[in-house]
C-alpha cells in the first residue's frame, strides 16, 4: 500500500502541460496501477481509462488516473 501512496503523490507532484491539463506517461500509469501495457489496452478498448495520444506518444489525463485510484482505495 505504501507504493501505491508514493506513486499517487508522485503523480501529483507533475507539471501541468501547456493547456492546464495534466497527464501522466503510459509507463507512470502502469507503475501505479501495477499493470502492463495489454491491461491498458483493455482498459482503452472497454473505455475504462482512454489515453490520449500527443503525436506517437499515449498519454493519460492524470485527473481521470486519480479518479479511478480514489474509487480503488474507497473499496478498501
Amino acid at each position: 500500500m505504501k507504493t501505491l501512496e508514493t506513486a499517487v503523490r508522485k503523480a501529483r507532484s507533475e507539471q501541468a502541460s501547456a493547456d492546464g491539463e495534466e497527464y501522466l506517461s503510459k509507463a507512470e500509469v502502469m507503475e501505479l496501477f501495477g499493470v502492463c501495457d495489454t491491461t491498458l489496452w483493455h482498459w482503452n478498448n472497454s473505455h475504462y481509462l482512454k489515453p490520449v495520444k500527443a503525436g506517437r506518444k499515449i498519454l493519460y489525463r492524470k485527473r481521470d488516473v486519480m479518479r479511478i485510484l480514489s474509487a480503488k482505495e474507497d473499496r478498501v
